[in-house]
């Protein structure tokens, strides 16, 4: 009997030691996409993941603590996802025609970009969002600039 005990116990530890914080930050991410900013709490989490909240404290002192690294992950693979693919499109209209079907269809990146947008009152989204925006301004001036395109 101890010995089944062990091991699941065993089972749930290894369990748990194989999930990083990028695999935390990543599942708060899939939350904010799916219910907003507000759902991400560590309980729920942990039960997504299959783990004990011991896991969880392994990796972040806080919530706030998971939170900022989801948002830093976002910020990072919004950046590859979106840009990444279009600096592969040489020609600049073709890219700008690429940009608006990219935005066009709910790809994850965007769809946890809105779930932020609905969030600006967290001290800890709005900067990052800022800076997103902002790159996405600068993005798409120069896009426009690129293919010959001006605002004057």
């Amino acid at each position: 009997m101890n010995d089944s005990s062990d091991s699941s116990t065993e089972s749930r530890s290894t369990r748990n030691s194989r999930l990083s914080a990028d695999d935390w930050a990543q599942a708060a991410l899939d939350l904010i996409a799916e219910q907003g900013v507000g759902a991400v709490a560590v309980e729920p989490l942990a039960r997504r993941l299959g783990v004990t909240k011991g896991s969880f404290y392994w990796h972040f002192p806080s919530r706030d603590a998971l939170l900022q690294a989801a948002l830093e992950r976002w910020e990072v693979v919004e950046q590859q996802q979106v840009f990444g693919s279009l600096e592969e499109v040489p020609d600049p209209r073709t890219r700008l025609r690429a940009l608006f079907q990219l935005v066009a269809h709910e790809v994850t990146p965007h769809v946890i970009y809105s779930e932020l947008l609905k969030a600006l009152d967290n001290p800890m989204v709005r900067p990052v969002i800022d800076r997103v925006s902002q790159r996405r301004m600068e993005y798409l001036i120069a896009s426009f600039r690129q293919a010959g395109l001006s605002s004057t």
